[in-house]
């Protein structure tokens, strides 16, 4: 329920917009992602929010590949995440952050879910926090 785009008024010209999508594919820590805004903000003037999105989109995919999470579902107040049925996340970690937080809970089928009641921005940081602790 996020825009995460470039907007053509931001970056004109659409082989331009198709090489700045490629390159914040490719961002893949909150490091990278502050210097792509430097170099946008250099570019083409500050980043309208749908780009900050698009890059906080990347980074939380990323954090997704490497600990193997399948898919990231929002339903209404709660986010669901689900692994990969492979994944090399120890259950006891797992188990460990979930008790750690009051916002988590397992379900019987092995995925996370996470109850939020804010807004859309800070659920980002939200989803990106608890992968950081899965992953750590």
């Amino acid at each position: 329920g996020m825009d995460i785009r470039i907007p053509a008024e931001y970056v004109p010209g659409e082989n331009l917009r198709l090489r700045t999508y490629k390159r914040i594919a490719g961002v893949t820590s909150e490091i990278e992602k502050e210097e792509m805004l430097r170099e946008l903000a250099d570019r083409f003037g500050p980043p309208p929010q749908p780009v900050r999105n698009l890059l906080d989109y990347a980074v939380l995919k990323a954090l997704c590949e490497r600990i193997e999470v399948a898919s990231v579902e929002r339903r209404a107040e709660q986010v669901a995440l689900r692994f990969h049925e492979q994944t090399t996340l120890p259950p006891e970690r797992l188990v460990r952050v979930v008790r750690q937080r009051r916002d988590l809970r397992l379900d019987p089928g092995g995925a996370v879910w996470l109850d939020w009641q804010r807004g859309k921005q800070e659920l980002i940081s939200a989803v990106k926090s608890v992968l950081q602790q899965l992953q750590a």
